[in-house]
Formats: structure tokens, C-alpha cells, sequence
């Protein structure tokens, strides 16, 4: 995995660092850590490194309010009463955070699609349609924080085309970049958009799921006792 830099979506960052909770944390951590031994490059958009820290800025901020609103709040805010958690809680992981991200490796891709040839473009509207189509299917309500979201993941699958540039590859241990999301709406819309865009090329994300079970499958015995024992946990905690 020398040659592929994954690129981290929100979700997966949260996991990682431990804000919903531990059983998550250590699961991703063994993930990325596997990564990192197979020689993968771990990376992170600034504009996914802003979205981080303006969830966790925002429920340190309204956690405790008594204004509190789960009708208007974020999943994350809503996670976090639900387990009777803090200000103080949040603002642990937003001083951790920079840590977290150097001892795992993680670099932060700076570059703008300006950095890029305009040549590799892609049709960030239908991307859009594509992602609003799975979503609403799923009856998911397109609010505020649902569109962006959405604006954050078209950014980051339209940087992922311009890096892959020429790129016309079928394995993701080819590939140049891809996005690795929890989201299973978002790896489903870049399903379809890649397959009637590029045809046979790999998609844009892969699941955390599907890559783990990858991981999983090279990775011997003890490893997949883990992963279940920590998956197992984790769903009981959620």
C-alpha cells in the first residue's frame, strides 16, 4: 500500500480519537494502525481537519446550555447527552486532537482544486444529485447540517478525481488517493457516479467495513479476535 494515500472523512477521525468512546477508538486505531505498518499514507483536507474542529467547538459550546435542542443538533451533540458526557469531555479531545493526528501519521493536505489541472474535473453538481438522491431514499432529511455535510464530501471526493489525475485503476491497492468514510450513502453515491462516469475504475471511497475486512483478511487470527471482541463492544455501548 506504498503508493495509496487514504484520505480520512470526519466520522472516521471521531472514532479514532475517542469521542464515542473507547470501544470505537481502539477498533479504528487498530485499523489505521495496520495501515500504517502496510506502508499506506494517512492524510486529512483541511477543509475535513475544519469540519472537525467545528463540531467539537460547537457541542463544547452547547452540551451544557439549557437551550439545548437534539431537534436542531448535530448526531454528535445528541451522542454526547445521551451518555451524560460534558464541556469537559469535548474540550479533552479538542486539546488531543493535533496529537492524535501526529502520532498516527496522519499529514494534512493543504491543496485546493486551484493546485490542480482543470483538466480533471469532475461534474461536482450530478456528484451532488448523486449523494442528495441516497440520502433522501434512505429518508434521510436533507436539513442544514445534512447539506453541509454534503458540501464537505463533494470537496472531498472532487480533490480525490483531480490527485488521481489520468488514473484508470480497478483495485484500491492501485489507486493514488481514496476517501475511507463510515458513510454508507456517501460509498454508494460514488458507486454510481464512478460507474457511469469511468466505468470500471475504482470509486472515490471505500467503507471503513470494507476496507477492515481486507485488513482483517491479512492480518491473521489474533487480529480478527480483536476486531469482533471491539466490534462486539462497541455496538453494545452505542
Amino acid at each position: 500500500l506504498t503508493n495509496v494515500s487514504f484520505y480520512l472523512d470526519t466520522r472516521v477521525v471521531l472514532y479514532f480519537i475517542g469521542f464515542y468512546g473507547e470501544f470505537r477508538q481502539k477498533t479504528y486505531e487498530n485499523l489505521l494502525l495496520k495501515l500504517n505498518e502496510r506502508g499506506a499514507k494517512l492524510k486529512i483536507f483541511s477543509h475535513t481537519k475544519q469540519e472537525i474542529m467545528n463540531i467539537l467547538v460547537a457541542c463544547e459550546k452547547w452540551i451544557d446550555s439549557a437551550d439545548y435542542d437534539p431537534e436542531l443538533s448535530s448526531s454528535a451533540m445528541r451522542y454526547l447527552r445521551s451518555k451524560g458526557l460534558d464541556s469537559g469531555y469535548v474540550r479533552d479531545k479538542i486539546v488531543s486532537l493535533e496529537r492524535k493526528y501526529s502520532e498516527y501519521s496522519i499529514i494534512e493536505d493543504t491543496s485546493t482544486i486551484k493546485d490542480y489541472d482543470e483538466n480533471y474535473q469532475i461534474d461536482s453538481e450530478k456528484l451532488e444529485e448523486y449523494i442528495k438522491n441516497c440520502y433522501s431514499k434512505n429518508d434521510i432529511d436533507l436539513n442544514d447540517s445534512v447539506l453541509a455535510t454534503i458540501g464537505y464530501d463533494v470537496k472531498s471526493i472532487e480533490l480525490i478525481y483531480y490527485i488521481r489525475e489520468e488514473e484508470n485503476v480497478r483495485y484500491y491497492n492501485q489507486t493514488k488517493a481514496i476517501l475511507l468514510t463510515t458513510n454508507r450513502n456517501l460509498v454508494y453515491a460514488s458507486k454510481l457516479f464512478s460507474s457511469d462516469f469511468y466505468g470500471d475504475a475504482i470509486p472515490s471511497c471505500i467503507s471503513d467495513v470494507t476496507l477492515g475486512t481486507i485488513v482483517w483478511v491479512h492480518s491473521g487470527i489474533k487480529y480478527c479476535d480483536e476486531l469482533i471482541e471491539n466490534k462486539l463492544m462497541s455496538d453494545c455501548s452505542a
